[in-house]
């Protein structure tokens, strides 16, 4: 025995197959829960509306006034509810970013830590998805009846939506896509976990 693994002093053991399975199952999961999430998110914020052209309302009814929507009491509700949803996304979202609680996160569930925030996120965007209030006899917040705008107006949207997104996904490209959806971390642990392994020797 060398002097150097003498002064090392006792390794402990390293995780278990099983438990590396583990880990590596639920980041994964997580990873499909958030990335699910985000494309159902895109298709909620910019194609939903455009697609079922919601603030054209019902035939022959007319959308209502700003002045009479402030009064009228099913479109506070909806609006009240949205915007608690929003909060719920916001909080979620936030707290889980304050320093004290993320530790508290690593502490429980160690490697997860960012697979836990990744999961969390998906699940407070699905609530929000899931609840939002349409309210289709709403005040419009633009409007274009005259033709031809009235056909080109929803293409333009898709398009500039389209493009948008596009640029969002191609800058998430420039950051480490793998740790920023928790599925790194565990492989990255348990390599250096590897590391203090006693090596077998022939």
């Amino acid at each position: 025995m060398s002097a150097g693994s003498e002064m090392s002093g006792p390794v402990s053991p390293g995780p278990s197959m099983p438990v590396c399975a583990v880990l590596g199952l639920v980041s994964l999961l997580c990873f499909v829960a958030g990335f699910g999430t985000g494309v159902e998110f895109v298709r909620f914020l910019s194609f939903g509306a455009l697609l079922r052209n919601i603030s054209e309302g019902s035939e022959g009814e007319s959308p209502l006034l700003w002045r009479d929507a402030i009064g009228d009491s099913e479109f506070l509700r909806a609006l009240g509810i949205n915007l608690a949803l929003l909060l719920v996304f916001v909080f979620q979202h936030s707290l889980m970013a304050w320093p004290l609680l993320k530790d508290g996160v690593t502490r429980v569930f160690g490697v997860l830590q960012r697979s836990i925030y990744i999961l969390c996120t998906a699940v407070s965007l699905q609530i929000m998805m899931r609840y939002w209030q349409s309210f289709p006899r709403g005040p419009f917040l633009w409007n274009v009846p005259t033709a031809p705008w009235s056909a080109l107006f929803p293409v333009i949207c898709a398009l500039l939506h389209t493009i948008s997104w596009l640029l969002i996904f191609s800058v998430l490209l420039i950051f480490d896509y793998a740790e920023l959806m928790g599925i790194k971390q565990v492989p990255s642990c348990l390599c250096s976990l590897q590391s203090l392994w006693p090596s077998e020797t022939s």
